[in-house]
């Protein structure tokens, strides 16, 4: 587990809410059951989070944000 949780709770909890769990029902699809959709949902997202962050770092310190092939539409800047 990384030092630094805030990108992991962040997505957990936006996933919370857009689904309307409550903290059980997400423990409950997200640590304990046997489907991995949710957990592979959720690193996905994590993993755009981290990439947004790193993007916008790097914008911040006068680099050029790097771009796969287009900008994306949820592109922070």
């Amino acid at each position: 587990m990384p030092d630094n949780t805030f990108i992991f709770d962040t997505v957990w909890e936006e996933y919370r809410h857009e689904h309307g769990y409550t903290v059980d029902e997400m423990n409950e699809h997200f640590m304990f059951a046997d489907d991995r959709t949710v957990h592979d949902e959720l690193m996905e997202r994590v993993k755009h989070t981290q990439w947004q962050e790193a993007q916008r770092m790097a914008w911040m310190q006068g680099e050029a944000p790097e771009y796969e092939r287009r900008v994306p539409e949820d592109c922070p800047f």
